[in-house]
């Protein structure tokens, strides 16, 4: 029996990505101050709130599998990538935020990146409402053929 080198491809993607633990929308890192761990969340703004600097964001925490608000403050040390500041912020964009939470619970943004937009040229390249496709390459002998030798022909 010969199997599709799709499905074993499919197979061994699958395989790497749970071997590897790849997790999704909210995760910690150390960060650089002695009390203060950095902490990432990616997700879609749901309000600006220009006068008291906030952003709150909706994630998805994939360790209770619910989707949560994320209050972030901005202060004047926050970095921006792809805006120049809070102001060229909106609802519905996606935002990656890297945030502290402070001794009141609160989080301070640290530096905040808005996911640019798909290009004309790259919808055009992957095509109208689809995702790009992956398909690893699968070593020869990964595809395991029938052993047809016991078989006679004429008879199945």
């Amino acid at each position: 029996m010969r199997l599709n080198a799709g499905l074993v491809a499919g197979i061994v993607m699958v395989m790497f990505l749970l071997s590897t633990g790849i997790t999704f929308g909210h995760e910690t890192t150390q960060g650089t101050t002695a009390n203060a761990d950095t902490q990432w969340a990616w997700g879609e703004v749901v309000s600006v709130d220009s006068v008291n600097k906030t952003i709150i964001v909706k994630t998805f925490d994939y360790e209770t599998e619910q989707e949560q608000e994320l209050s972030v403050i901005i202060d004047n040390k926050t970095a921006f990538e792809n805006v120049k500041s809070l102001n060229e912020i909106k609802a519905l964009d996606v935002i990656s935020i890297d945030y502290t939470i402070d001794m009141n619970g609160k989080m301070a943004a640290k530096t905040i990146t808005i996911e640019a937009p798909m290009s004309e040229e790259e919808k055009e390249a992957v095509g109208e409402g689809t995702a790009p496709t992956f398909i690893p390459e699968v070593p020869s002998e990964a595809v395991v053929e029938e052993d047809t030798s016991s078989v006679v022909p004429g008879k199945q």
